[in-house]
């Protein structure tokens, strides 16, 4: 990872930036991480280029027990961090990108630009930034002083790492390294990754006693009853499963999994994407009982399902869900976001070593490989500058993508035809011909033909 600009590589940096804060689409030259970032600061979120202040977070984030103890032991690892290095300013922001702890001084242009508690650093409020950067890409982040989407932030270079929450996958908070241009220690990244590795390691800790609680709950609940029921985390995650729902769902029953990394994942489903929904609405509220409808992967029709949280402290730690039941409060999915022709998004690509900056409309589909996406498009396939396939189809929500199978995300306008094979499964001819073609998993075959009016 570049941590320093190369001789007279700044102001070529600059001045492309000042064309794209202008109008332009050329961003030949720039790193993809960034590109992608300055693409989000002017066409979604209209950040000021020539801000010269971080603005004081207005919205504080929601005080939670676990949030605090999370950020406390951070602020210990952030400050050991600042010892390590020897210099610049060491920061740490929440989820929300405002910044709630600072280590190290001696950097006047630090103080000028507000990089300190209670000024919002994320890139709707400050542009392309170490901290609110590494939120919105989730990964280890690096910004090198005209990197920077607004002026007042140039003197400085910064590199970010966020702490990602092993059952949700969400951002839960970041570090940062800000010092002077061309004063980032060679060594910054591998001491960041060090330190958000040492956090991600007590969360996954905290995670397998999640877990075991929440397979505690599940067998007093299962106690002299039968039926198809589920523990399932935050994330919409299988902890475990009856016999009756392992067979319903298609999933291994009876077998606890403490691990994040080895739950069923739901992701081919609503289930998932309604239960970062339903925790919320189980905030602070023990005993609260919802009820989703939905299509699971192993399930060729609806199911519903009754959810009923297992709490710890202020928050649920997951849900008993029992299928073929609704009470409780409804979870449904949010109603799709519809965006006027005057805020469409870019998607940042690249081609040969060539730097894209997309209409949504130019993509036909997007096809997952591990965290790299690939891009069918107009001008020929690209890679995607986003990492992970749901990180695309959130910055394309409202534009008439659907995710129709866990590798694939389809442009609906572009759909030509559907095809169907011997065994009912569905397969999408876009208007490339049947070279195009794209599989539908049957998790989204309801919701292609609901989409598509079959």
């Amino acid at each position: 990872m570049s941590v320093a600009l190369q001789s007279g590589e700044g102001a070529e940096i600059n001045r492309v930036r000042e064309r794209f804060a202008a109008g332009s689409q050329d961003l030949d030259g720039i790193r993809p991480s960034i590109a992608l970032s300055w693409t989000r600061c002017r066409d979604r979120y209209g950040v000021d280029p020539r801000l010269a202040l971080a603005p004081p977070a207005l919205d504080p984030s929601h005080r939670c027990l676990d949030r605090d103890v999370l950020l406390t032991g951070l602020g210990g690892h952030a400050a050991a961090l600042r010892q390590l290095l020897g210099t610049g300013v060491v920061t740490v922001v929440d989820e929300g990108g405002q910044l709630v702890g600072s280590w190290g001084e001696g950097i006047p242009a630090a103080g000028e630009a507000h990089l300190r508690p209670w000024y919002s650093w994320s890139e709707m409020s400050s542009g392309t930034n170490g901290m609110g950067t590494a939120l919105e890409a989730q990964t280890l982040s690096s910004v090198r002083g005209p990197e920077h989407w607004c002026e007042g932030f140039h003197a400085l270079d910064c590199l970010g790492a966020p702490v990602i929450d092993p059952v949700t996958s969400s951002p839960l908070a970041a570090v940062n390294v800000s010092t002077l241009t061309g004063g980032m220690p060679d060594d910054a990244p591998d001491l960041l990754r060090r330190t958000t590795a040492l956090v991600r390691a007590t969360l996954i800790s905290r995670a397998e006693e999640h877990a075991t609680a929440l397979a505690t709950a599940f067998t007093s609940a299962m106690r002299g009853r039968r039926g198809g029921v589920l523990a399932v985390d935050t994330g919409g995650n299988v902890v475990v499963a009856s016999l009756e729902a392992g067979q319903l769902l298609g999933i291994e029953a009876r077998q606890v999994r403490t691990d994040p990394a080895d739950r069923v994942r739901l992701d081919d489903s609503e289930f998932g994407l309604l239960a970062a929904k339903a925790a919320h609405a189980a905030h602070d509220l023990p005993g609260w009982i919802g009820s989703v409808e939905a299509v699971s992967a192993g399930a060729a029709e609806g199911v519903q399902a009754t959810l009923v949280a297992v709490h710890q402290g202020c928050h649920p730690i997951g849900f008993l869900m029992t299928l073929g039941d609704m009470q409780g409060e409804p979870i449904t999915p949010d109603p799709p976001e519809v965006l006027p022709q005057s805020q469409l998004s870019r998607v940042v690509a690249q081609v040969r070593g060539r730097t894209l900056v997309l209409l949504p409309a130019e993509i036909r589909y997007a096809e997952a490989d591990g965290n790299t996406v690939w891009l069918a498009t107009d001008r020929g396939r690209a890679r995607a500058a986003h990492r992970g396939l749901k990180n695309l189809e959130h910055a394309l929500a409202g534009h008439g993508f659907l995710r129709v199978h866990r590798r694939y995300l389809v442009n609906l306008a572009r759909v030509v035809e559907v095809e169907r094979g011997p065994g009912g499964e569905l397969k999408l001819i876009l208007d490339a011909g049947r070279s195009s073609a794209v599989p539908v998993a049957r998790a989204h075959a309801g919701a292609v033909r609901r989409h598509l009016g079959l």
